[in-house]
């Protein structure tokens, strides 16, 4: 029997680089949500801050982890990302595919 493949959801926890503004997480933000909705597979995503210890999360849901996947190599690439991937301090990112059990 073959498994069906499950939705996932890409959570994604970080931390801003010092000096940047909410509202440029926002702008550089909605520049990614135009590359994400033409990827095949992208169902809809949302961004938390906890100003208290500064983290963030980006949480994005997918049709299957194949296509996560894959959006995020395209998106290394894409100019779009380009500066949301700048104000983000690399070391404090952490990556999971959790699957979708239920969602009411």
């Amino acid at each position: 029997m073959v498994k069906k493949k499950r939705r996932v959801i890409e959570i994604i926890d970080f931390k801003i680089n010092d000096g940047v503004t909410e509202e440029k997480v926002k702008k550089e933000s909605d520049k990614v949500q135009a590359f994400l909705q033409e990827q095949p597979g992208y169902e809809h995503r949302l961004i938390t801050n906890d100003a208290k210890t500064g983290k963030w999360q980006e949480q994005t849901q997918w049709r299957n982890l194949d296509y996560a996947q894959e959006a995020r190599k395209k998106s290394k690439q894409s100019e779009d990302c380009k500066d949301y991937y700048n104000i983000i301090r690399p070391r404090t990112i952490k990556i999971s595919y959790p699957e979708l059990v239920k969602m009411y």
